[in-house]
């Protein structure tokens, strides 16, 4: 042996296998050595050939592509992680050059000597698999976070990240990254082991500082945290808007549950050019499970992020080219749920609107006792509840087995509950996910509420949401072109329309043109087409009735169709605008002159509207 080197089996044993031997001990025996056997008294000398150790801790393969995670230690007693590329350790020079990365860590060796390491370590590495996504992971049936996994207890990575099972090793890169600055979002992933706070203990406090909009917030949070099972029943998952004024405590609630899975995450702002769509998408495929958080929802959002958003209900991620083939794909998945907050209703968009549950938080004072509560509960937070999550955890084969058995009744319970509110099936099953939810685990989760308050809590937000739905966006914009074209007078009282008995009579058809025309200058984007628009107004509280029959006073020679509207529930005081604008005896019964490039062409007479 190599002075100061007690020999062992093992050494003795590498020494014939590999011609090679590996020594860890503190000093400058430290090092690997090539055995130089010399037939003649059966003696073996060896010369070192490097200053570090090297072993092979997990295996990882990836498709076409495989790497290993490698330590190092040298005679100082230095340790260094790493990942690398096959490639890097198959070269004599990038093998040499990946080690005098990692530090102070030389190889003098031989591609010889190099060959034969590579075989002892070979031989020796484990197999195993790295975990790339935190959360639930199906395959293995366990959440992970970023220091371990839990599987109905919480089980850490060692000090090389890596969990062991009774079959299997895991390695979790995110735990322990060799820059600080790596991994800082993954990081607040953490599940903290020395929590004690309990879901009956926590749960209470949440409930009375944030009322009934945290009741259906913690609701949602569990849907999230079970939501790969809800979507893989259903296909689809609802969305969270909080909508309020500033200070109204939209991203408090937000970050109270979201230290269910560590540190709260920070928010993502809508509107921030650096984060594109693609951007918000790959947010979403990073956690499974979890619940991501965007903020600042604007009026004057950009379509295309109104359509992004509206694709997270579907879980519609992107496809991007597959490096594993020559034109296959692969896609960038949506894997959480997704709560969105505004000082802007989202009412221009139906489609979007149609996807959410709306929670208004409109107050933003706050008793004595709230404040009390509200304090405590950070306190609480700030230590750690990740053990509530793993309570929760707990039940997930009964969640997903009692969701499928009991979601179709509660969605027609809920429905029959709601008889007197408009809405279409979509946005009665969002709220009864929630419901669904609370009646799967009440047989073992403490509720700190109700299920009949919180029924009824929800039929008044799906309430005030479909009738926000119905006398908002489309609809709202509709009467506000209408209010431009009669101030502008571009139409006229008598011709397409007509103000009777506290009555609206509107002659839709040859509104129409009109509106899709003044709509893009208005609004900056296209208005709904005939069939859909008048869909919408029928659906509308204004609405009294279509009218086959109708001599308007511009036209009283002839009969024609009409829709009829309140004109206490349109929503604009047209009747004050007529007055005002003096049409008797002035412009009554006569279409107004319209300016070149307001519906004409040059080959038109003054006047005409080209209906």
């Amino acid at each position: 042996m190599p002075d100061g080197v007690e020999q062992t089996k093992k050494l003795v044993d590498d020494t014939h296998e590999y011609g090679i031997i590996m020594v860890e001990r503190e000093g400058k025996a430290t090092g690997i050595y090539r055995a130089n056997i010399e037939y003649i008294g059966k003696e073996v000398k060896y010369t070192q050939i490097s200053n570090f150790t090297i072993r092979i801790l997990y295996h990882i393969h990836r498709g076409r592509t495989a790497k290993r995670v490698v330590l190092l230690v040298n005679d100082r007693n230095r340790e260094a992680i790493a990942d690398s590329e096959t490639n890097q350790l198959t070269s004599l020079q990038k093998f040499v050059d990946f080690a005098a990365m990692q530090g102070n860590f030389s190889f003098w060796g031989k591609s010889p000597d190099l060959q034969k390491v590579l075989r002892k370590l070979y031989d020796e590495e484990k197999p195993g698999f790295q975990i790339e996504t935190l959360g639930w992971y199906r395959r293995s049936k366990f959440f992970v976070f970023a220091n371990g996994i839990f599987d109905g207890t919480f089980r850490p990575v060692d000090k090389y990240g890596i969990v062991e099972d009774s079959k299997e090793s895991f390695y979790i890169p995110y735990a322990n990254p060799p820059d600080e600055y790596q991994y800082q979002n993954e990081r607040k992933f953490w599940y903290d082991g020395k929590s004690k706070v309990s879901f009956q203990k926590w749960a209470p406090l949440f409930y009375q500082t944030f009322g009934m909009n945290g009741a259906a917030m913690m609701l949602y949070a569990t849907a999230c945290l079970f939501s790969s099972d809800i979507f893989a029943y259903m296909n689809r998952f609802p969305l969270m808007f909080l909508y309020g004024e500033g200070g109204s405590g939209k991203g408090t609630l937000v970050e109270s549950l979201q230290a269910w899975w560590g540190k709260p995450q920070p928010p993502i702002k809508i509107s921030e050019k650096a984060n594109t769509d693609k951007a918000k998408i790959r947010k979403l495929a990073q956690y499974v499970d979890a619940m991501v958080y965007f903020n600042e929802f604007t009026s004057d959002v950009d379509i295309s992020v109104i359509k992004t958003l509206s694709g997270f209900y579907d879980r519609f991620g992107y496809e991007r080219a597959s490096m594993d083939t020559k034109f296959g794909t692969e896609t960038v998945p949506i894997n959480s749920g997704v709560v969105i907050d505004g000082n802007f209703y989202p009412a221009d968009d139906d489609p979007l609107l149609q996807r959410l549950i709306v929670l208004e938080m409109n107050s933003n004072e706050r008793s004595k006792e709230q404040r009390d509560n509200y304090d405590r509960l950070m306190r609480m937070n700030e230590k750690g509840i990740t053990t509530v999550t793993g309570e929760l955890l707990r039940h997930r084969e009964m969640l997903d087995k009692q969701f499928r058995a009991m979601f179709r009744n509660t969605f027609d319970s809920f429905r029959v509950f709601c008889k007197d509110v408009k809405a279409p099936d979509r946005m009665f099953s969002n709220y009864a996910v929630l419901l669904t939810c609370y009646k799967a685990l009440a047989p073992v989760v403490p509720w700190p509420f109700n299920y009949f308050e919180m029924a009824k809590f929800l039929r008044e937000t799906l309430r005030q949401q479909s009738s926000k739905r119905a006398v908002g966006g489309a609809v709202s914009n509709f009467w506000g072109v209408l209010e431009h074209l009669i101030s502008t007078k571009v139409i006229a009282d008598g011709n397409q329309f007509e103000i009777r008995d506290n009555l609206f009579y509107l002659r839709f058809s040859l509104i129409h043109p009109l509106y899709l025309e003044h709509h893009f200058r208005i609004y900056r984007k296209a208005g709904l087409n005939r069939t859909t628009l008048q869909d919408k107004l029928k659906d509308s509280d204004a609405f009294v009735e279509s009218k086959a029959n109708h001599r308007f006073a511009g036209n009283w020679k002839s009969v024609t169709s009409c829709m009829v509207f309140s004109l206490d529930k349109i929503g604009v005081k047209i009747e004050e605008i007529v007055s005002s604008m003096k049409y008797k005896g002035e412009n009554e019964g006569s279409v107004p002159t319209l300016p070149y490039g307001e519906g004409q062409t040059p080959s038109q007479p003054a006047g005409h509207i080209p209906f």
